[in-house]
């Protein structure tokens, strides 16, 4: 194919341009590059991070990248220049102007807005999750220990009076052992069993009064 034979292609070099301002001459260059327009986008958002609250930041950010594109597109010295000077004065509306690609890098800080906002907001679902899960866990693990505190004791009571105990009494105890993990199986669905999640928990039942001799 004809498109396989690539060629080399050469580039005028870009050409600044200049204005006039104030009995002063700015130099422009019209093309904001890749690398100063991440450079901004980094500048913008750090400004917008490290505020106390979210309207001094966006001012603090907005003004970070006119000072960002003044500093990397012109000539001037951002060193003691003042944002209000800059715009008041027309400065930076006249820079504006001449930058082909400014409304890109707006488009990309806007992205990259969207993009940091959605990752927040992903985070605090996942926080949330696991807090709740964390919580069930907390009510399950209360449960189990329960239930296996409950049977551990019932033994040691037959095992110890095995004369005078009623079977019945471990019975029983293993039956409340069985109400803790359907506990367990309506928080987690699937762990004990495929069923279907209750939505209110069955009351225990009471316990048969120990036969006496």
């Amino acid at each position: 194919m004809e498109l396989e034979e690539k060629i080399n292609i050469s580039f005028p070099k870009r050409k600044t341009v200049t204005v006039s301002f104030n009995d002063s001459f700015v130099k422009i260059d019209p093309f904001i590059s890749v690398n100063d327009r991440m450079d901004t986008i980094r500048t913008y958002i750090d400004a917008l991070n490290k505020a106390d609250d979210i309207v001094t930041g966006y001012v603090f950010a907005e003004y970070s990248l006119i000072l960002s594109v003044l500093d990397k597109c012109t000539n001037v010295n951002i060193e003691e220049l003042k944002v209000d000077d800059a715009i008041e004065s027309g400065l930076w509306n006249l820079v504006k102007q001449e930058l082909k690609n400014y409304n890109s890098l707006l488009s990309d800080k806007e992205t990259v807005l969207h993009m940091i906002n959605d990752q927040q907001s992903s985070l605090v679902e996942i926080t949330e999750l696991m807090n709740e899960f964390m919580g069930e866990i907390s009510v399950t693990s209360k449960f189990l220990k329960d239930g296996f505190s409950k049977v551990s004791d019932k033994i040691m009571e037959v095992l110890n009076h095995v004369d005078s105990a009623n079977l019945d009494d471990l019975k029983e105890a293993f039956l409340s052992f069985g109400e803790g993990l359907s506990k367990l199986e309506d928080r987690i669905p699937g762990i004990l069993t495929s069923g279907e999640k209750e939505k209110e928990q069955k009351p225990k039942k009471p316990g048969r009064p120990k036969k006496t001799d």
